[in-house]
């Protein structure tokens, strides 16, 4: 079978549609609520419809989960960025990129903070992940008194899994 030159133009168009289409990002919007506290003696931590609030005049620990989908890949996250809320002190957030074994220890990390009070953007950049089969990310934050996280955006790279 022979394929026109109209074909094997459409079967180009096709596979290049194909390779753009697996290289765009992956992201993802994770609202506040995700995040729960650190320990469990953590009490004052209030959930509200706009993300998680540390209630108490101590503040708090939380964590906040993020989905790992492309495992088997040297894929990194492209960037991360948190919506918080800084009523006073030094809210601060470190994002953890862990190797797959059951140690849990960091293969990247990125940290930002606010000391302003008022609504602000924590910026983590990129961070390098593990190519194995499992390994996971985390953020790990404290909040002040009063402080806020309304939600964060994860861009994770999409390459082949």
């Amino acid at each position: 079978m022979r394929l026109s030159r109209a074909g094997i133009i459409g079967m180009c168009a096709v596979g290049c549609l194909l390779l753009v289409t697996s290289a765009q990002a992956d992201i993802k919007s994770y609202h506040g609520t995700f995040c729960k506290p650190k320990y469990t003696s953590e009490t004052e931590v209030v959930y509200h419809s706009y993300g998680i609030r540390a209630g108490g005049e101590d503040g708090a620990y939380v964590r906040c989960p993020v989905i790992r989908d492309h495992m088997f890949s040297s894929t990194q996250v492209d960037g991360a960025v948190m919506e918080v809320y800084n009523a006073g002190g030094n809210l601060n957030c470190t994002f953890y990129t862990q190797y797959e074994d059951v140690s849990g220890a960091t293969f990247d990390s990125s940290y930002d903070n606010t000391t302003s009070t008022g609504a602000d953007q924590l910026d983590f950049g990129s961070l390098s992940t593990y190519a194995g089969n499992e390994g996971a990310y985390v953020i790990s934050c404290y909040l002040p008194e009063n402080g806020r996280i309304y939600h964060y955006l994860i861009n994770e790279e999409d390459s082949a899994y």
